[in-house]
């Protein structure tokens, strides 16, 4: 099975317990709040689906479409409510100190919510349980502010990342008013909360955590290439384009970031494809596109390779070789410059016709992506997908999708209908092909034929369902 690299895999989700155990005074009062708030709102929506169900039960019983509600978890609104409902003195200093201000018509709404909310809050209701999970999506951003080295407990401002984007925008004037569109209202809240995570000394990337996608190392290439880092003077990727060589670099950068990767690059600085500026001659010295060349990991894949090894005609070929030269120069082992060049096959013989120093940087082959690879590495987005989708996914639903588009076309990113899940049917095939450990067949035989996949890639796909998807 290969690796699946990123700091969210296998780290268990936090449960409400979790948050309460790092959290300071006011957080935690708002809390304990949005968990009782969450347990009689789970209360009431198990006896709207109890008595829905004797509403259509025999002798009556007809069809109904499905009924959705809010999952049996504590969700961004439930902690929105217990804000405003506990702290929302506090909100409204954090969020509305800035350009996010409300009208005469939303301060009405923002008063009137307000009382709502602390006269629900103090009706008795279900006790707290702190092993309430979290909505998954939102957990995964609280698993890595939980993750973080620092021992100072959680900030309320910290609580309002994922309220603010969806739960807050109808208090901006703008929007309430019907004078702007949610984008926006999204937009100055996000600002908003920026400014006030500056002023409360709270680091903005702990605020609201941005997921990313985890890795799928497909070919062992973290391994090999963090070891060519570690010699020094560093590598040269070679694949065609496509067949992630950057997401293979910014892997290996990540985990430089977070001190996860080799110990001779602890403390060094990793970018990929990020330059300050073009290269240029300036009084005869030539200006490098970085900043700074010592403990650094500098990653290269489109911008500057390509101009440095395109036609002698290109004015900005000669300060782009000027400069891959010069990082090479400066590249080595210790504390000195790790560069990583991305290059097709083709390219090859250019650069080593260019550059002759270049021959001294290990080759690292990055195959093309085969068919089992594409699915495992759609599975891979399941952070952006299940925010898209409002919930899980599984892999019935990412192979339903997959297996709907064209061969050119499998970007699930790009699909309209996320929040649709795979027919029941075709779950349950698939469900009885594990169950049985039989070959599939009938319309999940079809559809592994579609998307060229053969019943060992099934077996892998599902044992990474089990480690990714599962929870």
């Amino acid at each position: 099975m290969p690796a699946i690299i990123h700091p969210l895999v296998d780290v268990p989700c936090p449960t409400l317990g979790d948050l309460l155990e790092r959290a300071g005074r006011e957080l935690g009062r708002a809390l304990t709040t949005a968990g009782r708030l969450a347990a009689r709102r789970i209360a009431l929506q198990d006896q709207a689906l109890a008595l829905r169900e004797a509403i259509i039960a025999a002798p009556w019983e007809e069809w109904s479409p499905p009924w959705p509600i809010p999952p049996r978890a504590l969700t961004p609104g439930d902690l929105a409510r217990a804000l405003l409902a506990e702290l929302p003195d506090v909100v409204e200093g954090l969020l509305f100190a800035g350009e996010a201000r409300r009208s005469e018509y939303t301060d009405q709404r923002w008063r009137e919510d307000v009382e709502r909310w602390r006269a629900a809050a103090a009706e008795p209701g279900p006790a707290l349980d702190p092993a309430l999970p979290l909505v998954r999506p939102w957990a995964r951003r609280w698993a890595l502010i939980l993750a973080d080295r620092s021992a100072q407990p959680l900030a309320t401002i910290q609580a309002l990342a994922e309220p603010v984007r969806a739960a807050m925008i109808g208090y901006v004037g703008f929007y309430g008013d019907g004078m702007g569109v949610a984008g926006e209202a999204r937009e100055a809240l996000r600002r908003a909360v920026g400014a006030a995570a500056e002023r409360e000394g709270v680091a903005y990337d702990r605020i609201g955590p941005g997921l990313g996608t985890p890795y799928y190392d497909r070919h062992g290439g973290v391994a090999a290439l963090e070891a060519a880092l570690a010699r020094g003077p560093g590598a040269i990727l070679v694949g065609e384009v496509g067949s992630g060589r950057r997401s293979l670099l910014e892997a290996v950068a990540g985990r430089v970031r977070r001190r996860e990767g080799p110990p001779e690059l602890a403390g060094f600085v990793s970018a990929v494809d990020r330059c300050d500026q073009p290269p240029a001659f300036v009084d005869g010295g030539l200006v490098l596109p970085i900043n700074r060349v010592e403990r650094h990991v500098l990653g290269l894949v489109g911008l500057g390779v390509g101009p440095a090894l395109g036609p002698a005609s290109d004015p900005g070929q000669g300060p782009w070789l000027a400069a891959l030269g010069e990082l090479l120069a400066r590249s080595g082992d210790g504390d000195r410059l790790r560069l990583v060049l991305g290059i097709t096959p083709g390219e090859r013989w250019r650069l080593r016709a260019l550059l002759p120093a270049a021959s001294e940087l290990p080759e690292i082959e990055v195959p093309a992506i085969g068919a089992s690879d594409r699915v495992a590495i759609a599975m891979c987005k399941v952070f952006a997908l299940e925010e898209a989708a409002k919930g899980p996914v599984d892999l019935a639903r990412i192979l339903w999708w997959l297996a709907r588009r064209t061969a050119g076309d499998r970007d699930l990113e790009r699909i309209d209908d996320l929040a649709q899940p795979a027919p029941r049917h075709f779950s349950r095939l698939l469900a009885r092909r594990v169950a049985e450990g039989r070959q599939p067949a009938g319309r999940v035989a079809q559809i592994l034929e579609r998307l060229e996949l053969s019943a060992a890639d099934l077996t892998v796909l599902l044992e990474l369902e089990a480690r990714l998807l599962a929870g």
